[in-house]
């Protein structure tokens, strides 16, 4: 909060990208420290990325979708479904182009850790298989999985997918984008893949630095507790 404290008091917008942590700065922060006008202020300046390009970005345009990514199913997070909406998401997908279709599938199973912890494999996989991970076994290989969530991408990566993968609402509209160089890897792709492909496996080192920031934030987060339990007490 001290680092966004004086550019929301601007009056800046913040743009969050991971659902969860976008309903963390639009709701949670606000409910646990209600007196804190900084918190307040970033509830209500905090946007999503298809806020910012259809409400606050005038004469914005959105660059159109080749034709062969113009066909997209989306899985909506749990806090898009509970706090942030979707309805931005879907206009800005209709001035690109693209046909998306919302699936009716609800969590995908993983939400948060859940799907992680012992004992939770079987209901996190049976939720994915509710609807989410036979639509997309259906679907045409050419078919965008939209899914802004780093669970739900997980999930979708992680289960049989029919050989999708995830992608956020960012790397769809980048990919619409002139690609660097003529000749530079997909046409009409900025990043040189067509949305969705699937990413190689980490290796050892990216493996072993992922495991080390995760065990630094738990430690963290524990410590942030700890100080909040004693704050509260104090009260």
């Amino acid at each position: 909060m001290r680092s966004l404290a004086g550019h929301v008091r601007a009056g800046g917008l913040v743009v969050a990208l991971e659902p969860s942590c976008t309903a963390v700065f639009r709701a949670d922060a606000a409910e646990l420290f209600p007196g804190d006008q900084d918190v307040l202020r970033l509830a209500e300046r905090t946007v999503t990325l298809s806020e910012l390009l259809t409400e606050h970005s005038p004469g914005y345009r959105p660059p159109r979708v080749p034709d062969r990514s113009a066909r997209a199913l989306a899985q909506v997070h749990c806090h898009q479904h509970a706090v942030l909406g979707w309805e931005a998401d879907q206009e800005l997908l209709r001035r690109a182009g693209v046909d998306a279709e919302r699936l009716d599938s609800g969590c995908c199973g993983l939400a948060g850790n859940f799907g992680f912890e012992r004992g939770h494999l079987d209901v996190s996989e049976a939720c994915a298989e509710r609807v989410l991970l036979p639509r997309l076994r259906e679907e045409d290989a050419s078919t965008v999985v939209l899914a802004d969530g780093f669970s739900c991408r997980t999930q979708i990566h992680e289960f049989d997918s029919g050989g999708h993968e995830g992608v956020h609402l960012a790397e769809l509209l980048a990919s619409a984008l002139p690609a660097p160089a003529a000749g530079a890897g997909t046409p009409g792709s900025a990043y040189g893949t067509a949305p969705g492909a699937r990413p190689a496996a980490p290796g050892p080192r990216a493996r072993a630095l992922a495991l080390a920031a995760t065990g630094a934030a738990a430690v963290g987060a524990a410590a942030a507790a700890t100080a909040l339990a004693r704050s509260l007490r104090r009260r």
